[in-house]
């Protein structure tokens, strides 16, 4: 049986690793901890830590980064009844890593959630040279932080570069999906002789056989006429252009960025916008004239179009699928929350107040739910079950047919930081639980 914990008690300890080792251990119990304004939660068994998050991290690396804070603030909390194990390293094995640690400079505090943001920025911009310099920083801060660690794999064209980078994100990334799956894609093409390769612009993916053709996604990578070829994945150059849109919405000089959005419309047969961005390419690339000929092809496959309707354009401001609906115009709310309690209260609340409900009490189901529906607003939990919410709202973001839509974070934590990386993390509202059914449906109506 669980023994009975005073989980308003806080303490301080030396880490958090003493205090695992002092405190008379549950069969399942959690730690909330927390240091100069950030938090991270552990899940227990015994002794064994079998789940950890820290902001956008989980697993080995929030837990190596958790057990480095020195004299943090630890307090016992209420276990969940069900934690999808993230984590697999043993107390003795995050000693050891952290023993192998020690001996490095003590860096200044870095923002790391705001420190990622400017590095992706400038990545989606071109310019590497000033991302590098500020993923070191946040790798020199916090060296598990595999989500620093993923992007600098992006950036660097070397092979052997490629792999060290993918491996430190894979290490402390070991639950992390968007890490495992872009290991398992980039390693077997890494057997190479090249000195150095190029990436996939929508997908990462590495270039090696073929330098204009993405073996993941098919993307054709220079526009020209082309033979046979399978047909490239809507879904990931969607979701790409999505990205590059508003990135050229802030910087509107950048002609990479612009042929990147030539490129991705004409992957997606949208011709018209394809050569939009390629005249903007010309005016704005010093060599301007050297894209001619790709203007001129464009231009010959809209004249040897039959009728508009020949070859309708893919738009990116539109889903697949239309939202399923059962109350005419009523605007439909997406609501992921693993509690089915608090699911039964929310739909109850907003069936009410005239709103249409769509559940999902995973990650999962409700990114699954986002790519089939377009809803007027989604209520987002932060802790579930398989992900947490900064996992969630990238994924949901990316969808182009979302990239609008207002999103209110739901959580039963009151901190100023959790509150700050909602909204970092692109959210419209962050509305902590317990809530007044009132003031979640005003806020609702604020975004409607």
């Amino acid at each position: 049986m669980t023994e009975n914990r005073n989980h308003s008690d806080e303490k301080n300890a030396e880490n958090v690793l003493e205090y695992i080792r002092a405190v008379p251990p549950a069969d399942s119990w959690a730690l909330e901890i927390t240091k100069d304004g950030r938090s991270a939660r552990l899940h227990l068994h015994r002794k064994e830590v079998i789940a950890a998050q820290y902001g956008p991290l989980i697993g080995n690396g929030a837990l190596m980064t958790v057990a480095g804070w020195k004299h943090p603030r630890i307090r016992q909390v209420p276990a969940a009844k069900e934690v999808r194990r993230n984590t697999s390293l043993s107390i003795a094995e995050v000693r050891n890593e952290l023993s192998r640690q020690s001996s490095a400079a003590a860096v200044e505090q870095c923002d790391e959630v705001a420190g990622l943001k400017q590095a992706i920025l400038l990545i989606y911009q071109f310019r590497y040279k000033q991302a590098g310099a500020k993923l070191g920083e946040i790798l020199k801060y916090n060296r598990f932080n595999y989500i620093a660690w993923l992007w600098y794999s992006r950036i660097v064209g070397k092979p052997e570069s490629i792999l060290r980078t993918l491996n430190e994100a894979q290490k402390w990334g070991n639950a992390d999906r968007e890490v495992i799956l872009e290991n398992r894609r980039n390693k077997a093409l890494l057997v190479t002789d090249l000195q150095t390769v190029k990436r996939c612009p929508f997908c990462w993916t590495v270039l090696t056989d073929d330098p204009y053709r993405c073996s993941y996604c098919c993307s054709r990578l220079r526009i020209q006429a082309v033979s046979s070829a399978e047909p490239a994945k809507h879904d990931v150059i969607e979701a790409a252009v999505g990205r590059y849109l508003r990135i050229f919405s802030r910087d509107q000089k950048n002609g990479q960025v612009a042929y990147c959005l030539a490129l991705g419309y004409f992957n997606l047969e949208n011709l018209d916008q394809a050569l939009k961005y390629l005249r903007l390419v010309g005016l704005l690339s010093p060599g301007g004239q050297t894209y001619r000929a790709e203007i001129e092809y464009i231009e010959s496959r809209q004249v040897g179009r039959q009728a508009p309707s020949a070859q309708p354009s893919v738009a990116i401001s539109h889903p697949v699928k239309k939202p399923p609906s059962s109350g005419g115009d009523r605007k439909s709310i997406l609501v992921i929350e693993d509690s089915q309690t608090s699911r039964k209260v929310i739909s109850m609340v907003l069936s009410r107040a005239g709103f249409q409900i769509l559940e999902a009490s995973t990650g999962l189901e409700g990114i699954k739910l986002g790519g089939e529906c377009t809803p007027s607003l989604v209520l987002l939990d932060v802790m579930l079950p398989d992900m947490n919410g900064y996992e969630i709202l990238p994924q949901l973001k990316a969808m182009s047919h979302l990239m609008d839509v207002p999103v209110i974070m739901l959580t039963g934590r009151t901190g100023s930081t959790d509150r700050v990386m909602g909204m970092r993390a692109g959210a419209s509202e962050y509305l902590t639980k317990p809530f007044n059914p009132q003031k979640l449906v005003e806020i609702l109506n604020k975004y409607l």
